[in-house]
């Protein structure tokens, strides 16, 4: 399986769960287990009913400069705990 995301991981768990007794994850880079692709700070506003300085910044960036937040935001791709098993 070529990838080292979230997809490939699933697509390993399926073919062993399926009967496959050899599965290979090739990725460009080593596995990265994160339990969320996003820092915990964009989800942490979520309870709140005010905004968040990170909140803040966001809507007073330009719509390019959000693209750069978003874009560092979410590193790359990772896979959960669960998921590596």
């Amino acid at each position: 399986i070529v990838g080292g995301g979230l997809s490939a991981a699933h697509l390993a768990v399926r073919a062993v769960s399926c009967g496959w007794r050899h599965v290979t994850i090739a990725a460009r880079a080593p596995l990265v287990v994160r339990p969320f692709d996003i820092s915990v700070r964009w989800m942490e506003t979520l309870l709140s009913a005010s905004f968040s300085p990170l909140e803040i910044e966001f809507y007073r960036a330009s719509p390019t400069e959000r693209r750069e937040i978003l874009r560092n935001a979410r590193p790359g791709g990772s896979i959960t705990p669960s998921a590596l098993r």
